[in-house]
């Protein structure tokens, strides 16, 4: 999930098998008709474990940031209002204690924090100036293990995402300079 530049959350459901905890009817990978499958494999037929209502409020909260809701909710599941959160999250990076050298581990450390109302969601980090990113573990406080793969100065850039979609634009970074192997 992001917020386009033009402020429209764009959700993609379809890859991650988020359909499969709104419901608990189930088609086949091979299309097998259900009544024919084996009927020990809850990948068919109707799952056991039924739906999953922390996606279904997920959806309903989905929803209700696009400016949707649904007429009539199942059971158990709340009525959402938009998110008023408009703020992005701000992310930190500590200086690295021990000097970068090409080849050895270095885990990074830093914070985010978001003062817009939500939560921290996730932490992404960038060598390359935010050609590539790659996640961090962590939210409020994080961590990065990182490679160099090359020697010289290379720019470290982090940025946040909090639970309303609101992405960091990420600032200048912490500058290091990676020693080569044999330094």
């Amino acid at each position: 999930m992001y917020r386009h530049g033009s402020g429209a959350l764009v959700f993609g459901s379809g890859t991650v098998q988020w359909p499969w905890g709104l419901d608990p009817h189930h088609d086949t990978d091979t299309g097998v008709p259900p009544e024919r499958a084996n009927g020990s494999n809850t990948r068919v037929g109707v799952d056991p474990h039924g739906p999953d209502r922390a996606i279904q409020q997920a959806t309903v909260n989905l929803f209700a940031d696009m400016g949707v809701q649904p007429t009539t909710l199942e059971p158990g599941l709340v009525p959402a209002v938009a998110s008023t959160d408009a703020t992005a999250p701000l992310s930190t990076i500590a200086e690295p204690g021990t000097p970068p050298r090409l080849g050895a581990e270095l885990t990074l450390r830093g914070t985010a924090s978001d003062a817009g109302g939500g939560v921290v969601a996730a932490v992404e980090v960038s060598f390359d100036g935010g050609e590539r990113w790659h996640p961090a573990e962590g939210r409020s406080e994080w961590s990065y293990t990182w490679v160099p793969d090359r020697a010289g100065t290379v720019s470290i850039r982090s940025r946040a995402v909090d639970d309303s979609g609101n992405l960091e634009t990420p600032g200048p970074g912490v500058e290091v300079t990676v020693s080569g192997g044999n330094d």
